[in-house]
């Protein structure tokens, strides 16, 4: 691991574990949202949640000394539960100022672009 890569891993950790560990009650599990949104997060055959976004999360939080949760939940009632506390840690969100006054934020891990291809009789 590279010597950049290895310092945002080891800010992340200290990062996670102290946004869920307070001196009076420490935290065992961490819980993650998740929903049908392939490849991101799925059911694989055994019916547990696997993706890019659980695999990644996974690491992190078991990493850090934790385990992961994994909490199927729609996105605008996620955003609710993190900004509440009911939620500890989502993928893939866009920073957002209104955002920024309630979560910490790790990344960006990946970058991305959407692309729309028709055909030149459909343009």
């Amino acid at each position: 691991m590279n010597r950049c890569l290895s310092s945002v891993v080891k800010a992340v950790l200290v990062l996670v574990t102290a946004t869920l560990v307070s001196p009076a009650v420490a935290k065992e599990h961490v819980s993650v949202r998740v929903a049908d949104y392939p490849p991101q997060y799925y059911r694989n055959a055994e019916g547990a949640w696997t993706g890019l976004d659980v695999e990644l999360a996974r690491a992190l939080v078991l990493e850090a000394g934790f385990q992961p949760q994994c909490v199927e939940a729609p996105w605008s009632r996620a955003l609710a539960d993190i900004k509440a506390g009911r939620l500890d840690l989502m993928t893939s969100l866009s920073i957002t100022p209104e955002r920024s006054t309630y979560l910490y934020w790790i990344g960006p891990e990946r970058t991305s672009s959407m692309v729309l291809v028709v055909r030149k009789q459909d343009v």
